[in-house]
C-alpha cells in the first residue's frame, strides 16, 4: 500500500510540475516567424530501401500551424505539406497532396505488393521532432490501406518508416 501511494504521489508531483513549467512552452508568434524559409536535410528508411536528401520549404505559418512543400533530389515528385507545432515544441507535418507527380507510384507497373513499397505516395507523416530555430529531426512513416487481393484483412498497414533531419538554410 505504501509503495502504490508513493508511486501515485510521484506521478502527481511530476504532472503538476510539468503543467506549471512555462519555461518549456513555446511562443507561437515567435516560432511562426522563425520556421518560415527553406530547410534541407535527409531521410532514410529503417529497412535502408529508401535514402534521399530533401527540402522542406515553409511558405506560410500562423498560430503554430504551417504550410509549404517538400521536394527530393532523386525525384521530380513534390508535395504540399501541412503541419503543426504543439505548445511544447513538437513538430508534426504531412505530405497531403502532389504538387508535381513524378509517376513513381501512380504509374507503377510492378506487382501491387511492390508498388505499395514505393516511397513516392502522399500521406507521409513526419513526427516526433523537437523544434529548434536552426534544426530538428524525428521519424517519418507512410501508412496506407492494405489492398493485396488475396488478403482477407484490408486495414491500415505501415508501408515504410524511417528517420529524418532538417537544417535551416535561411
Amino acid at each position: 500500500m505504501k509503495f502504490s501511494t508513493i508511486i501515485f504521489l510521484l506521478f502527481l508531483w511530476n504532472s503538476t510540475y510539468r503543467c506549471a513549467d512555462d519555461e518549456g512552452l513555446i511562443k507561437c508568434n515567435r516560432v511562426s516567424k522563425n520556421i518560415l524559409g527553406t530547410w534541407k536535410g535527409n531521410q532514410n528508411s529503417i529497412s535502408n530501401s529508401f535514402n534521399d536528401s530533401f527540402t522542406l520549404e515553409i511558405t506560410s505559418a500562423s498560430k503554430c500551424k504551417f504550410e509549404g512543400k517538400t521536394s527530393y533530389s532523386k525525384s521530380s515528385t513534390s508535395y504540399k505539406v501541412k503541419g503543426t507545432i504543439d505548445m511544447y515544441g513538437w513538430v508534426k507535418f504531412r505530405e497531403v497532396e502532389y504538387i508535381n507527380d513524378g509517376g513513381e507510384y501512380t504509374d507503377c507497373t510492378l506487382t501491387e505488393t511492390e508498388c505499395q513499397k514505393v516511397r513516392w505516395q502522399t500521406g507521409t507523416l513526419f513526427e516526433k521532432a523537437k523544434y529548434n530555430d536552426s534544426e530538428f529531426s524525428g521519424s517519418w512513416k507512410l501508412e496506407g490501406i492494405n489492398t493485396t487481393s488475396g488478403n482477407s484483412w484490408n486495414g491500415m498497414v505501415l508501408k515504410l518508416s524511417g528517420k529524418f533531419n532538417l537544417q535551416k538554410l535561411n
